[in-house]
């Protein structure tokens, strides 16, 4: 595929406007792109948002199964008084890409499916499965990314590729690792320092090996009602509380 091929999929998928929605317009501007480069493709959508998923494979599905994993809508575009640029143009300067979404995560978007597009092309033999799923609402509540796994697309996957950015500016380099948001040896760290001191980029970008989740829980505190002249012969439910986020 060509390069200005590559742009042009980029430009069309940031010209799509999908803040915290119309995700179905990127599905069925892929579906319809990986369909003309002879990849099926098929739309999945919840009956009550209809808002639009999507599926494709390629490989011979007699091995390991690879997921490129990503989502379709992006966070809003603010105040437009804080662009220089129109944020659904993509825009280059100084070797760089603007517009909504070029980083999260429509340029991961263009990605994945441009190499798909090119090892289908190049018919390079693929002993298993490799598929795509382009979730919707990743940015509030991660509805396509459950609704595909309720259908059963993430049942058998292997490993997954998120191409989220990973991107921290060098001057937070050490904050970073120190803060816990991502582990790293003693040594590796001190290399990195070093080579920060002759680097010419704003930041580092980083592949993590990781795992990610979430635990709920609910606290009940108890109180004991009393009158308002008599504070003491009562308990306050909220100082429970307190006490407990403070332990916490």
């Amino acid at each position: 595929m060509r390069e200005q091929d590559k742009l042009t999929i980029l430009r069309d998928l940031i010209a799509l406007n999908t803040v915290a929605d119309n995700e179905t317009s990127v599905a069925i501007y892929l579906q319809d792109l990986l369909r003309k480069n002879g990849i099926d493709a098929q739309l999945v959508t919840d009956d009550n948002t209809k808002r639009a998923n999507l599926v494709a494979e390629i490989g011979d599905g007699q091995g390991p199964v690879l997921a490129f994993a990503g989502h379709a809508d992006t966070v809003h575009e603010g105040d437009l008084t804080t662009w220089s640029t129109d944020p659904f143009t993509l825009v280059e300067q100084d070797g760089r890409l603007y517009g909504r979404g070029t980083t999260d995560m429509k340029g991961g978007l263009a990605e994945y499916v441009i190499a798909m597009i090119e090892l289908h092309e190049q018919a390079v033999p693929l002993h298993g499965t490799l598929r795509l799923l382009v979730t919707v609402d990743e940015e509030k509540t991660e509805a396509g990314a459950r609704l595909l796994a309720e259908r059963g697309y993430a049942d058998n996957i292997d490993a997954m590729v998120i191409a989220e950015p990973t991107g921290v500016a060098l001057p937070d380099i050490t904050d970073y690792f120190q803060s816990g948001g991502a582990v790293i040896d003693e040594a590796t760290l001190t290399d990195l320092q070093a080579a920060i001191e002759t680097a010419t980029a704003p930041e580092q970008h980083f592949i993590f090996h990781a795992h990610k989740g979430f635990l709920a829980y609910e606290v009940t505190a108890t109180g004991k009602a009393a009158h308002s002249s008599m504070p003491k012969l009562g308990v306050n439910a909220i100082d429970h509380l307190v006490t407990y986020y403070l332990a916490e």
